[in-house]
């Protein structure tokens, strides 16, 4: 789950009644975590976010590891991105961009589903996300 207002993600480990927090106050987000999306695979999954903000916003991502990267950013389009799905196979994301009322289908270059092992993307720099409680 996300936490707007203080900028942090929480999961939730319910069979161990445990959680973790890490914090998206910087780094590459500019705005505040919003909705959550997770992919499994073998037991290991990613989490989706989007980021409501009012330019900028994008879609992240934190791997099994917890490590942050970025999936996209809006560059041309501004606002919140929002309403976050995945095609039955995982091959494609569905991601709004509320302000300009615009949706868009996102594929990776390589074919692969978004749940893969690998993603051919630049992590963020982990001292961006690390944040006292």
């Amino acid at each position: 789950m996300t936490c707007k207002d203080k900028k942090q993600l929480f999961i939730l480990n319910l069979d161990k009644k445990t959680y973790t927090v890490s914090s998206t106050r910087s780094g590459a987000f500019d705005g505040q975590p919003d909705q959550v999306a997770r992919l499994l695979e073998n037991d290991k999954g990613i989490l989706y976010f989007c980021e409501d903000s009012d330019s900028f916003a994008g879609v992240h991502g934190r791997d099994a590891n917890g490590k942050y990267f970025t999936i996209l950013q809006g560059r041309s389009v501004n606002g919140e991105t929002s309403g976050l799905a995945f095609s039955p196979g995982n091959k494609f994301m569905y991601v709004s961009f509320q302000k300009e009322g615009k949706i868009f289908e996102i594929r990776r270059r390589d074919g692969e589903p978004f749940h893969g092992q690998r993603l051919d993307i630049k992590y963020h720099n982990d001292k961006d996300n690390e944040h006292p409680f």
